[in-house]
C-alpha cells in the first residue's frame, strides 16, 4: 500500500511513500476438461436464475405495496418528548397518490389554523415538481414554524386545487382538501380539545399518508379533526405529510436532543 498523493504514470519508484500496511491475498487457478463444462455453465445458470428471481421478489414486493392506495400504519410515531416553549416545526407536503383521472396539474396552499379556523400564519402554497406523474405529483414542499408559543388545538390544513381536464371552461377548481393535528395528547391519543391540555400533548412527529376530502362543511365551530368521519373522501386518494421537530428554536438556538 502507498501513501497519497497519487502520482500520474510515469512516475519514479522512489517518488513514492509506502506505508506499513500490506495485503495478503491467494487465488486458485481452475482447470476447466472438456467433461466438466456443462457442470459448471449450469451452475453459473442457477447463480443467476436465483439472483435474478430475488430481485423479481423484492421488487414484486415493492410495487405491491406502491400499487396500494392505502398503506396501512398502526405504529404510534410521535416521541414522548416534552415540546419546549419557542421550540421551532418543520412540515412537509412529499407527494399525492392516485388522484382522479380528470386532474390536471395540481397545486397546493397550506395553511396552519386553530380549532375555528382562523389562520395562524399566512397561507403558503407549492406546485409539483416537474417531472411527476400528474396522478400521483411529488411536490417536496416544506414550511418553517417558528412561534414563540403554539396553539395545542392547532391544524394544518391542506387544500388542492386543479384544471379539471373535462371541463368545458378550463378553469382551476377545488379538488378536495386534507387536515391534521399538529399536536396529540400523549394520554388518549387524540388531538386535544382545550388549550388547556397543552403539558399533556406532545409533537405529533412522523410521516403520515392522510386521505383527501371532497365534501366540507366548515359551518361547525369549533372544528376538530374527529368532525371529518362523515364527510366523504375521494376513493383512494390520499397526501404523503411529515412532520418534525426543527433542530434550531425560535431564537435560532439548538434544540437539546437533535
Amino acid at each position: 500500500m502507498y501513501a497519497p498523493p497519487m502520482l500520474k504514470l510515469p512516475f519514479r519508484k522512489h517518488a513514492v511513500k509506502e506505508t506499513k500496511i500490506k495485503l495478503k491475498f491467494t487465488y486458485e487457478k481452475l482447470t476447466y476438461e472438456m467433461a466438466s463444462l456443462p457442470f459448471f455453465a449450469e451452475m453459473r445458470l442457477k447463480k443467476r436464475v436465483k439472483a435474478e428471481k430475488l430481485k423479481k421478489e423484492k421488487l414484486d414486493k415493492f410495487d405491491k405495496v406502491y400499487e396500494e392506495p392505502f398503506v396501512r400504519n398502526d405504529e404510534i410515531q410521535w416521541e414522548n418528548r416534552t415540546f419546549d416553549k419557542g421550540s421551532g416545526i418543520d412540515i412537509y407536503v412529499d407527494a399525492l397518490r392516485f388522484l382522479p383521472d380528470n386532474v390536471t396539474t395540481t397545486k397546493i396552499f397550506v395553511r396552519i389554523v386553530d380549532s375555528q379556523l382562523n389562520d395562524l400564519i399566512f397561507p403558503q402554497s407549492g406546485i409539483p415538481e416537474l417531472y411527476s406523474d400528474m396522478y400521483n405529483p411529488e411536490f417536496n414542499w416544506r414550511q418553517e414554524l417558528r412561534m414563540p408559543s403554539y396553539d395545542p388545538l392547532s391544524m394544518i390544513y391542506i387544500m388542492y386545487v386543479t384544471v379539471d381536464a373535462r371541463g368545458a371552461e378550463k378553469q382551476p377548481n377545488i379538488l378536495g382538501y386534507s387536515m391534521f393535528p399538529l399536536f396529540i395528547n400523549k394520554f388518549q391519543n387524540e388531538q386535544p380539545r382545550s388549550r388547556s391540555e397543552m403539558p399533556k400533548c406532545v409533537l405529533n412527529t412522523g410521516y403520515y399518508q392522510i386521505p383527501i376530502y371532497c365534501q366540507s362543511d366548515f359551518s361547525k365551530k369549533p372544528f376538530f379533526l374527529a368532525d371529518l368521519k362523515n364527510m366523504d373522501k375521494w376513493p383512494g386518494s390520499s397526501a404523503l405529510i411529515r412532520i418534525r421537530l426543527a433542530k434550531t428554536s425560535v431564537d435560532g438556538t439548538k434544540v437539546l436532543g437533535i
